[in-house]
């Protein structure tokens, strides 16, 4: 019998021998050629390039007729760090195909969570962080005035803020405190 043997690692095995954690010997039977492959995250075009492909592949498994990828798409596939490297890539994809109910893939088909979504949205939204953080401040506020219909003293202690603090970021953000209590 003619056999070969492909071993794969996320390991630094040069590293683990020093360590003890690898025999030296079983390195020397099995790294007759080594290919040193970089994480997907440091290969470039290769994402897109992959998915087009996983695309492909379970648009035939699946019978279905997806064109491809929207914009919005395409840049969080780009901008994820793939820890689980193309594994977590193909079954990203496998995923979008089979919950994706229009031509093309959107973010939400991508599995990815919504803080994930949003993190990507206020990227786009916002040149800065004051930019992002100012919108944040000033949802929050509304959202507390109107949770405690215009009530200051509920809404600042929910924000665990003081009284006079909410007052002054009322006043930043322009927000109308006409008929608010407090």
């Amino acid at each position: 019998m003619d056999a070969r043997t492909i071993a794969a690692t996320n390991k630094h095995i040069r590293r683990s021998i020093e360590e003890g954690s690898f025999r030296e010997d079983l390195y020397y039977r099995i790294s007759a050629i080594t290919i040193n492959l970089p994480p997907l995250r440091e290969r470039g075009n290769d994402i897109m390039l992959l998915s087009d492909f996983f695309l492909r592949k379970y648009n035939i498994e699946f019978k279905k007729m997806l064109r491809g990828f929207k914009n919005s798409s395409m840049e969080l596939l780009k901008s994820h760090y793939w820890p689980g490297n193309i594994r977590e890539l193909e079954n990203r994809i496998q995923r979008a195909v089979i919950t994706s109910e229009s031509r093309m893939i959107e973010p939400h088909n991508l599995g990815f969570t919504e803080e994930k979504l949003v993190q990507e949205d206020i990227r786009k939204e916002f040149a800065t962080l004051r930019e992002a953080r100012n919108k944040v401040e000033r949802e929050m506020i509304l959202s507390m005035l109107d949770r405690h219909s215009g009530n200051i003293a509920r809404a600042a202690r929910e924000l665990d803020i003081s009284r006079p603090t909410l007052y002054d970021l009322i006043k930043k953000h322009g927000i109308c405190a006409c008929g608010m209590s407090g």
